[in-house]
Parts: C-alpha cells; sequence; structure tokens
C-alpha cells in the first residue's frame, strides 16, 4: 500500500520535472511490478505516463492511448481512473525497464506529477540466481 503526495511541477512530461520521488518500487527481473499513481483533484481527466520516453496517456472514462505498450508490457486499468487512480503495471521487468517513472496530469490550469523510482531488488534477484543455479546440479 503506498501514500502518495502530489506535487505542483512545471514544464513537459518524461520526468523533467521538479518534484520528488514519491514511490520506490522493487521488482526482479521477469517480475511484474505496479507503478502506483493516484491523483485526488479534481477535475483531472488525462494523465501521461513517461519514463526515456512517452509511455501511455490515460483518461477518466477509460481512454488509453500508447505511445509505447513496451510490447505489450505495459498494462492499464482504465475504468479505476474514474476514481483517481491512474496506476499501470509493468510485466516481465527487463533491465532497461529500471528508473525514474512519472505520472503527469495533462490539464491546461494544473500540472502536477508523481515520480515512481524502479528499482532492481538485489538480494530476491541474487536467491533467485542462486536458486536457479542449485537446481541444475
Amino acid at each position: 500500500v503506498f501514500a502518495f503526495s502530489f506535487f505542483a511541477c512545471s514544464g513537459h512530461s518524461r520526468c523533467n520535472k521538479a518534484c520528488e520521488i514519491t514511490a520506490l518500487v522493487k521488482g526482479t527481473i521477469n517480475s511484474a511490478v505496479l507503478l502506483p499513481c493516484n491523483i485526488t483533484v479534481n477535475h483531472i481527466q488525462t494523465v501521461m505516463w513517461s519514463h526515456a520516453a512517452d509511455l501511455v496517456t490515460i483518461r477518466t472514462h477509460g481512454y488509453v492511448n500508447f505511445s509505447d505498450n513496451r510490447g505489450g508490457r505495459v498494462k492499464t486499468f482504465p475504468y479505476l481512473s474514474n476514481k483517481g487512480n491512474f496506476s499501470i503495471r509493468l510485466e516481465h521487468l527487463q533491465q532497461s525497464d529500471l528508473g525514474i517513472y512519472c505520472c503527469e496530469v495533462q490539464h491546461e490550469s494544473l500540472s502536477a506529477c508523481n515520480k515512481v523510482n524502479v528499482t532492481l531488488d538485489v538480494q530476491k534477484h541474487l536467491e533467485e540466481n542462486l536458486k536457479g543455479k542449485n537446481t541444475h546440479l
């Protein structure tokens, strides 16, 4: 369970925002991770997720437009957006998926974002690699 603050930001997407990291998500290679984004601001209709480039735009009432779905690995929950939940799920985590993600409000009079840092759970990754090697002995 994650709690979020909501920070004022300026500029465009791709995470060059002045807002703070609001969540740390740890995963292992090939696992699935949930990138949380809960925004409780009235009249928010559009959120853009980005990493190194734009990933997906989610609008209230279920509209989703992918810019880069990472080969079908980015999953959305479009009907939760009406409740302010713009979270996404990234499946089959790859090394290139690690880093800062930005969930940015797209609204003409508001500019806000959440940043999520996706990192490798090194301890769990090592344990899984060791376990995999032991089964081959």
